[in-house]
């Protein structure tokens, strides 16, 4: 249909759902969806790592992985000059006493998940322009970003609008906190967090299996979209992108359902 963006959101949702149940391989969606749950996990940290393992971690970590077939080299080095650094370039300490202004909280958001006008695409791409993959904004403060009140937000990148889909209080605060940080679940690590959660569906209607592997990759673009969007604005910001977390249980208590929309990916902010 070439004059999609003549419809409004809620017939393109009808009428698509309609042509999806025509087309859809439930058997794919099945074992994508099975799958996908065999990589979460319910109670994060619950295990010890063998002295072998760490063994091999401190002797690979920070050093990239190199075929050994090498015939040549040459070498290509920077005019600019590397910068030094002894620690990692995430971080998990936050001011979560400053609150961020909606004008630099509004870019950002632009920057990292908002549509160009005309084709619709995003500053990072994806298979067939589907975009599988759905950015939850985790307002976990009132005094977080002006004018925003804690909540569970789905951002809209059409008409660039954070969209409130469930309204939380401090009950709702402490069992996100739990799942989202099982080492030390009553501490969060700052008052704006966010989770991106998978359309599975969406994922694998078109190209089947690989379409999961798609997904998993736009998961890496719109974590690092985030990353050079933030740093635009400022440098005094910062982020952690997150795998330690209780996956169907937070996708729960962000109003989700975790077999359709499983949140794959959290990513910490500010």
């Amino acid at each position: 249909m070439n004059d999609n963006k003549k419809i409004d959101n809620d017939t393109r949702r009808i009428i698509s759902k309609r042509i999806a149940s025509k087309i859809e391989d439930k058997n794919i969606l099945y074992e994508v969806e099975k799958f996908h749950q065999s990589t979460t996990w319910q109670m994060p940290y619950k295990w010890t790592f063998s002295k072998d393992v760490l063994n091999w971690e401190s002797i690979i970590e920070y050093h990239d992985t190199l075929p050994e077939a090498e015939l040549a080299s040459i070498n290509m080095f920077p005019t600019y000059e590397v910068p030094f650094s002894e620690k990692c370039q995430s971080t998990r300490i936050y001011n979560k006493k400053e609150m961020i202004s909606k004008e630099i909280f509004s870019n950002i958001l632009g920057k990292a998940y908002g549509r160009y006008r005309g084709l619709g695409s995003k500053n990072y791409p994806s298979a067939g322009g589907l975009y599988p993959i759905v950015p939850l904004v985790l307002i976990l403060s009132n005094n977080a970003v002006e004018e925003v009140k804690k909540g569970v937000y789905v951002y809209d990148s059409g008409k660039y609008q954070l969209k409130c889909i469930k309204v939380i209080n401090q009950n709702n605060i402490k069992r996100i906190g739990r799942n989202l940080n099982s080492v030390y679940p009553d501490k969060m690590l700052s008052n704006i967090c966010f989770a991106y959660a998978i359309d599975i569906e969406k994922s694998v209607l078109k190209y089947g299996r690989r379409g999961y592997r798609h997904a998993l990759i736009e998961l890496g673009l719109i974590s690092e979209c985030l990353h050079l969007a933030y740093r635009e604005q400022s440098d005094i910001y910062g982020d952690c992108v997150w795998s330690g977390f209780n996956d169907n249980a937070l996708t729960v208590e962000c109003g989700l359902n975790p077999y359709l929309l499983p949140i794959g990916l959290v990513q910490w902010f500010k």
